[in-house]
């Protein structure tokens, strides 16, 4: 995905989500593309989004067909 315009806002969150943001970004310092905390929360927005457009999808069109459990998207993780 390129990269968007970022707007600085200020957000409240829960002493433990912004730890575990944190904690996340931590451990993606060492790897080959690290990301701050604050990326890790725009992704995991982002990411509700998707899921949320594609479960809105499924339940509008009654096309319960897309969903295949051998070959889940890539953002499923049951369970």
């Amino acid at each position: 995905m390129a990269t968007q315009e970022k707007v600085r806002i200020t957000i409240r969150l829960d002493a433990d989500l912004l730890a575990h943001f944190k904690s996340e970004a931590a451990q993606t310092v060492r790897s080959e593309d690290p990301i701050g905390y604050q990326g890790l929360i725009n992704e995991a927005l982002r990411e509700y989004i998707e899921t949320e457009k594609y479960l809105r999808h499924i339940i509008d069109t009654g096309n319960y067909s897309v969903i295949d459990p051998q070959n889940p998207p890539p953002w499923w993780q049951p369970g």
